[in-house]
């Protein structure tokens, strides 16, 4: 196992995942507008995604798939990148 291939792997992952939450639609009022660009800033602000990627890593290491993570993988990531803007 190479650990940079693994980890650029989860990392875009990640993205891919965070890319597609972002492309959803969210509610017409301009006020969800500024909220989404407020998220989708905090999300893309990039990093080394590294909680994420632990998060992937530990549960293929505990035989699960690093895809059915994915939901749980962005939830610290996002709160701690709002948490810290």
């Amino acid at each position: 196992m190479n650990f940079d291939l693994e980890f650029e792997r989860y990392k875009q992952l990640t993205e891919e995942y965070l890319d597609e939450i972002l492309a959803r639609p969210f509610p017409d009022p301009c006020y969800f507008k500024v909220l989404k660009d407020s998220v989708e800033y905090s999300l893309k602000a990039g990093g080394k995604r590294l909680r994420p990627v632990m998060l992937l890593a530990a549960c293929e290491m505990a035989g699960g798939r690093a895809e059915d993570a994915l939901p749980f993988a962005a939830v610290p990531f996002s709160l701690r990148g709002s948490s810290v803007t």
